[in-house]
């Protein structure tokens, strides 16, 4: 009995717990094109950002036509 239950605490204690992962997900190369592709993501919005600025600044302000209004009348009798 004893025996077994020393060998059950050295299992449980060996090792990692949770799913396992995959080997090409683990190292230095799979982290730099993360990395990489994060760079061109971020690039990728600064220039959409860059893009529609100025595209609004080429775009004329609109402005609305001026509508006649009825004249200001006194409303009550005071």
């Amino acid at each position: 009995m004893i025996p077994l239950a020393l060998w059950l605490l050295a299992g449980v204690g060996c090792g990692t717990i949770g799913s396992p992962i995959a080997p090409e997900d683990v190292g230095i190369g799979p982290r730099l094109q993360r990395e990489q592709q994060a760079a061109k993501a971020k690039e990728q919005q600064a220039q959409e950002r860059k893009f529609s600025a100025e595209e609004s600044r080429q775009q004329p302000a609109v402005v609305p036509d001026e509508a006649e209004l009825p004249p200001l009348r006194p409303i009550g009798t005071r």
